[in-house]
């Protein structure tokens, strides 16, 4: 019989790294839940729908530790000075990469790629659709190389209800769909239809990129969730496990280092994790969390759409499913 998440917490053993996918919160970080809005979940708790994939698989780790400390405030009292509440603790990533990707730098370090770009809302109204100007999209070879996802949803290449790129601006229709799939998979996409983009819609625009620029800025933070599998003490047999931090935010420090005669070069992704209050879903308690290990996904509904019959996707979908 397989082993169950609860035979696995009763005894279980690391003994590997997890891969990491990326999620970017959809509102305006991790503040917009904590205001009432008109038509939303006003508990204070991140959903699963507040994120978008970034599209972002890492695969390539060789650590990722995450240390607590505290606490940040103790109080005291009595003849002896005696400790009597304790309140407060933080905690730090420590995550290194054996490989460099211009997607980490860029969300890492706030590097600037050529090849990808990130909006929120509308852009430039054109007509009945929303323009994006791209800097360096001037060769019109290159527009066959272009991609386009709306909240992580691709984008049909389609003049008149999809995306189209002139000049070096890509426009989108006002009203869209995605692609059709090309077979038939029971966590594939379905054909999607969406009209106009919202103020707080992520666009996610790939285009051929030709230069990565190490700037000065700070990222914001987003989400982390991991793959991996643990060990189980009784039957010594793996399961299938989620990391998930709901909240990563990178200390953006680059160590680049360059030596012919010394070890290989690392990238360092190190951060701080913050408390986050989550739900699954709106009619669940909130939890007050740094991270969770699950046996299924926090995003099982983003991980599904992830792929694409026909592209190169299917990685991002977890060992054991979502």
């Amino acid at each position: 019989m397989a082993v169950t998440f609860d035979d696995l917490m009763k005894g279980f053993g690391i003994v590997t790294v997890m891969n990491a996918c990326i999620f970017i919160p959809k509102k305006a970080y991790f503040a917009t839940r904590n205001c009432k809005t008109a038509g939303q979940d006003t508990s204070g708790g991140m959903l699963p729908e507040d994120f978008v994939p970034a599209y972002e698989y890492i695969d390539t780790l060789k650590i990722a530790n995450f240390t607590m400390e505290g606490p940040t405030k103790t109080i005291t009292g009595g003849q002896y000075i005696n400790p009597l509440v304790k309140y407060g603790k933080t905690m730090t990533a420590e995550i290194q990469d054996a490989l460099g990707r211009a997607s980490t730098l860029v969300r890492f370090f706030g590097a600037e790629y050529d090849g990808y770009a990130e909006y929120i809302g509308r852009g430039k109204v054109v007509g009945a659709g929303y323009e994006y100007e791209i800097p360096g999209l001037a060769v019109k070879d290159e527009a066959d190389l272009v991609l386009v996802r709306i909240n992580g949803i691709p984008v049909a290449k389609d003049d008149d209800n999809g995306f189209k790129v002139e000049d070096g601006k890509v426009t989108i229709a006002k009203t869209w769909k995605s692609p059709t799939p090309t077979s038939v998979e029971e966590d594939g996409p379905k054909a999607y239809t969406a009209t106009d983009i919202f103020d707080d819609d992520i666009v996610q625009i790939t285009v051929p990129g030709s230069r990565l620029s190490i700037t000065d800025k700070y990222p914001g933070p987003f989400a982390l969730e991991g793959d991996t599998f643990y060990i189980d003490q009784k039957t010594g047999e793996k399961k299938h496990v989620f990391f998930f931090v709901p909240q990563f935010l990178p200390d953006s420090i680059l160590t680049l280092t360059q030596d012919a005669e010394g070890d290989a070069t690392v990238f360092d992704l190190n951060g701080s994790v913050s408390v986050t209050d989550v739900h699954d879903t709106k009619d669940q308690k909130v939890r007050s969390i740094f991270y969770e290990i699950r046996e299924d996904s926090f995003f099982k509904k983003q991980r599904a759409e992830m792929w694409i019959p026909g592209t190169d996707y299917k990685d991002l979908k977890a060992p054991g499913g979502a």
